[in-house]
Order: structure tokens, then C-alpha cells, then sequence
């Protein structure tokens, strides 16, 4: 299960965000909002097709990437 470091929206990912609004950071936590609002209907199915699983899969490591991009930008402000 994720730390709330992991979900971007979380206080304490807001804690590691960059200072200024930056608009990268902003769309990046609306696109990985948005994925998981779709894998959490995916999980709410009693079944999945092939294609609703491949979807699934496909789904969780754009999050991941996301997630990276999201954790590097924080960085570079750090920084």
C-alpha cells in the first residue's frame, strides 16, 4: 500500500511539491488523479477481460511514470 508520500494530492505530498504553482506539476497530479479513478472502476468489476487487464497493467506503470516525473520536479526544486 502506498505512503501518503506516494499519492499526489496527499498533505504530505503537497509537503514535497514544488513551492510556485508550476503548471507541469499541476497537470501531472491531474493525470495520475485521473488513472487512478479509472483503475479504481477496473477494480470494481467482478471480472476483467483480457483487454480490461491489459488496460489495467498498462495503466499502473503510467502511474508509476507519472509518479517519477511528479518525484523529479520536486527534486529539481529542492535542489
Amino acid at each position: 500500500m502506498a505512503d501518503a508520500h506516494d499519492v499526489p494530492g496527499s498533505s504530505a505530498a503537497a509537503d514535497a511539491a514544488p513551492s510556485r504553482v508550476d503548471p507541469r506539476y499541476q497537470e501531472l497530479t491531474r493525470h495520475h488523479h485521473s488513472l487512478d479513478e479509472r483503475l479504481h472502476a477496473l477494480s470494481a468489476l467482478a471480472h476483467l477481460s483480457d483487454a480490461q487487464h491489459l488496460e489495467e497493467l498498462t495503466l499502473k506503470k503510467r502511474k508509476l511514470a507519472i509518479k517519477d516525473q511528479i518525484a523529479a520536479l520536486s527534486a529539481a526544486e529542492r535542489s
